[in-house]
């Protein structure tokens, strides 16, 4: 895919701000997991676009941790539609996937344009880029990374978006 940083953040915003198109439920399900993530004590957005659009929510409140996998259909025209929203958790349990995004730095990664070994690459059909949106509960930030496999022997924290991105495409099933 050769879509330029600014689309994704585009289409990023558009999932998370105006919402998305589609039936009812998915979008009140979609709202109620906005409003979950503004309000937590802790949160991780990330959505990983690569063939698809599919975007990971982990948020934390007082009564632990939820996550969910949303998956959007093709883009047609500018509208971005939900096709699904599951709910997950990760295999080995919440504590490691705490522990994961602690030890990698989730929270207080900047964005990749402000690293200072970063040097622009192209998204291929082989890479993804990642938006995320993080809260810290004290405060919600956004930022990108476009193609970081192609930096991660230059840069930690490109190495640690793509360990994340797989964790989290790999370690997560639906919740009982």
């Amino acid at each position: 895919m050769k879509l330029k940083p600014f689309i994704y953040l585009i289409v990023f915003l558009t999932i998370t701000i105006t919402g998305c198109k589609n039936p009812d439920p998915l979008i009140r399900q979609d709202q109620a997991i906005q409003k979950a993530f503004e309000n937590s004590e802790k949160a991780i957005r990330v959505a990983i676009m690569g063939r698809q659009i599919i975007s990971y929510v982990m948020v934390k409140e007082r009564k632990g941790w939820q996550g969910y996998r949303i998956e959007f259909l093709p883009m047609t025209g500018q509208e971005l539609n939900v096709a699904s929203i599951t709910g997950i958790e990760p295999v080995a349990g919440w504590e490691d996937f705490e522990f994961i995004a602690d030890h990698l730095n989730i929270l207080d990664l900047p964005d990749q344009k402000e690293i200072e070994s970063h040097t622009e690459s192209p998204a291929t059909d082989l890479s993804y880029n990642y938006l995320f949106r993080v809260n810290n509960g004290e405060k919600i930030r956004l930022f990108n990374y476009t193609n970081p496999e192609a930096e991660i022997q230059k840069n930690w924290q490109s190495k640690n978006v793509v360990i994340f991105g797989a964790y989290l495409m790999t370690e997560f099933e639906a919740a009982n």
